[in-house]
């Protein structure tokens, strides 16, 4: 008799909780998009492609954990950015690489690098970077592609990529000036 009860409650108690999974889920990743991304906008863009990407996931509890893997990487970019903030300009410096003694963007990448943008005015990054480096990502193919145009369940989305010459790796990939990605 107490066995039963036992299993019944259990029962009822796992039921519940795989019900609440999803809903625990898209709040994560909610939290984690604009924990990770200090721009409002691009957090609001990623925090609706995550919820996408949970959303098309099989499974209750498969949705649960992928959201704990988002949030345990938006946790870890904000201690980073906090350690940042608490070093002096000389670790700063250490840390974005403009130290003599690191090896430089260019360096580690001769022939230049495969970079994304990330921000969202797309526009706007194209004319600085023709005004200050003299070169037109938009002519690079990988240049707003359209992404997930066939997935009827995640909404399509641009991508922005283009090669980066070598000479301006760290002045536009190497530092924090722009919203950039790999």
């Amino acid at each position: 008799m107490i066995a039963a009860l036992i299993s019944v409650v259990l029962g009822l108690l796992v039921n519940e909780c795989c019900d609440v999974s999803p809903w625990c889920a898209d709040k994560l990743v909610q939290w984690s998009a604009y924990r990770r991304y200090i721009d409002p906008v691009r957090a609001a863009e990623r925090a609706e492609e995550l919820a996408a990407l949970i959303k098309a996931r099989p499974g209750k509890l498969l949705k649960l954990f992928s959201a704990v893997g988002f949030a345990s990487s938006a946790i870890l970019v904000v201690c980073r950015r906090e350690l940042d903030h608490h070093r002096t300009p000389q670790e700063r410096q250490l840390r974005t690489g403009d130290n003599a003694t690191l090896p430089s963007w260019a360096s580690l990448f001769p022939s230049g690098r495969k970079v994304y943008y990330e921000g969202s005015d797309p526009d706007g990054f194209l004319a600085q970077i023709q005004a200050e480096f003299g070169f037109n990502p938009a002519r690079d193919p990988g240049w707003a592609v359209l992404l997930n145009d066939d997935d009827e369940e995640e909404a399509p989305f641009f991508s922005y990529g283009f090669h980066c010459p070598a000479e301006h790796l760290d002045a536009i990939y190497g530092n924090d000036r722009f919203p950039m990605g790999s």
